[in-house]
């Protein structure tokens, strides 16, 4: 609402479309989980800045030693211009993939697991929370934050989020905003509070923890996965290399186990959601930054097979159609994996799964690649996977398809997060402590 108002205030005809909410499957408590008091002392929900919008205008919000900067997709110079102040006030920044070089770049603390920190032990459904040493004094959110938790509802209600985002056009699905700035950069240090070392440590310490579980577990599995392929293909490009992800797990993949790289260009459609159209995007992009007399940059994709299958058409090129250099790295578990970790995805719920949520298949890559004349390779091994992203940069399209067990997937996230939360007790006890 606080959205459309914004918007009815600079003249456009608005139209309100009021979603449902999740939890989506039946809940035994028939009550409203909703607080509907509002802010205190009857203050706006989201406020803005009073002059009229005028981008890069300077910040008018108070911002505490101990923030938690979130950053999403959007104007990269907006996040590199956050990640600068991150650096300099020692808030730690959890990236999504599509902001991960642009924070790197600054020098800022960015964490690689800080998504699995937000998590607190849970799948990615589960109840939420941060633990008491890690919990921030405010969260910053920068652009549109689409794969994250929601960092509101984590952090407690009584937490200020901020959104540094486009106006009237930030991002706040949650409904957790109480300010909304359209720029904020190094001249605006002085809103900080003096940097807490402590705090920046502090996460540093757990992400470093969290990172050694996540490779140990993922170096442990005698099947390539989801997380492994991912982590493994971030590490593997070539510098300067550009990545586009697909909706749903291949995008959470990469945001929860692969390391941030400043030296390459990660590009996503809409992050958690729309599989329509990304073979195509993907196709696309690799097109328009390798033209025949411009600059050369590898071009790689990573999808799943539903993703793949559903835009498989844009495959079609006529023959006299110039053919992108794009090597599109298929994981291919024969239907939803990311159900598989959502309520819907519990054991209560197996008889009507597969047929309902997971989309479950039996589609021919091999043949469907054929019928379009696309280079095809099984990928059925890490090594295999390593041999093809480290040999030459792709020359044409081709499909490079992982074959994963999607019945193993749910499991896995759950020894994951059990041995995080092991080895992430002895560190935040300390915390506690110091």
């Amino acid at each position: 609402m606080c959205r459309a108002v914004a918007w009815a205030g600079s003249g456009v005809p608005v139209q309100v479309n009021i979603p449902f909410r999740e939890p989506l499957t039946p809940l035994p408590d028939r009550s409203w989980s909703d607080d509907l008091w509002g802010r205190p002392d009857g203050r706006p929900w989201t406020t803005l800045p009073e002059q009229e919008i005028v981008t890069r205008s300077r910040a008018e919000v108070d911002l505490p030693a101990r923030t938690l900067v979130v950053m999403g997709s959007g104007d990269p110079q907006r996040a590199r211009a956050v990640a600068e102040v991150a650096a300099k006030a020692g808030w730690p920044v959890i990236a999504e993939p599509t902001a991960m070089a642009a924070a790197a770049q600054t020098g800022a603390g960015v964490l690689r697991c800080g998504v699995l920190l937000l998590a607190g032990g849970e799948l990615p459904a589960g109840v939420r929370y941060v633990p008491t040493p890690l919990r921030p004094d405010a969260v910053l959110l920068v652009g549109r934050p689409t794969v994250s938790p929601d960092v509101g509802a984590v952090v407690g209600g009584d937490v200020p989020v901020f959104s540094v985002d486009a106006v009237p056009e930030w991002s706040d699905p949650a409904h957790t905003v109480s300010r909304v700035e359209e720029w904020l950069d190094v001249e605006d240090v002085p809103c900080a509070e003096e940097p807490d070392p402590k705090w920046l440590a502090v996460w540093q310490r757990a992400d470093a923890a969290a990172a050694a579980v996540l490779d140990k577990e993922l170096d442990a599995e005698t099947a390539l996965t989801g997380l492994r392929a991912a982590r493994d293909l971030v590490a593997a490009l070539p510098p300067q290399a550009v990545l586009f992800l697909g909706a749903s797990n291949s995008i959470r993949d990469v945001y929860m186990a692969a390391a941030a790289r400043e030296d390459i260009a990660v590009y996503a459609n809409r992050g958690t959601a729309g599989i329509d159209g990304n073979v195509s995007t993907a196709m696309g992009l690799a097109l328009a930054l390798n033209t025949p007399e411009g600059a050369r940059f590898p071009c790689y994709a990573l999808i799943g097979d539903l993703t793949f299958v559903h835009d498989s058409n844009g495959l079609f090129l006529g023959p006299d159609e110039r053919r992108p250099n794009l090597t599109l790295v298929v994981l291919n578990d024969r239907g939803g994996g990311n159900f598989s970790l959502l309520p819907e995805g519990a054991p209560e719920y197996k008889q009507g799964f597969e047929r309902v949520f997971a989309a479950a298949h039996d589609t021919d890559l091999v043949g469907l690649c054929a019928a379009h004349h696309v280079a095809h390779t099984a990928i059925e091994s890490a090594e295999q996977l390593h041999a093809v992203l480290r040999g030459p940069a792709p020359v044409g399209l081709r499909v490079a398809e992982v074959r994963t067990n999607r019945a193993a997937l749910r499991g896995q996230h759950m020894r994951l997060h059990k041995a995080l939360n092991s080895a992430l007790a002895g560190i935040l006890n300390a915390a506690l402590a110091y």
